[in-house]
């Protein structure tokens, strides 16, 4: 229980680094205020997981500019959608598929 305890407590200090770092980040660049900032890395967790969390932080910590760290939320989003569209279009192919 205890090493489940401890397993734990790592995990969140490790994405409550990472928030803070993409956070401290984007003040920095792009002069963006805290709380704007943690509500995109919650929704970011929300619908990416962790491994999305990291894909931000990285493309986070080698931005140079406001643009680029603003080109890495886009990319988030455009993979969403671009995900989505494709769970859509596979729907659509299963409409069209002549099951009597």
């Amino acid at each position: 229980m205890r090493t489940l305890f401890v397993l734990l407590a790592a995990l969140t200090l490790t994405s409550c680094s990472k928030q803070s770092q993409i956070c401290g980040r984007m003040e920095t660049l792009c002069g963006t205020e805290r709380a704007d900032c943690e509500a995109l890395v919650k929704s970011t967790q929300e619908n990416f997981g962790d491994e999305g969390v990291a894909g931000l932080h990285a493309c986070f910590s080698d931005a140079r500019s406001c643009n680029e760290a603003s080109g890495c939320v886009a990319g988030k989003g455009l993979k969403a959608l671009g995900d989505a569209m494709g769970e859509f279009l596979q729907g659509v192919k299963k409409g069209l598929e002549d099951k009597k």
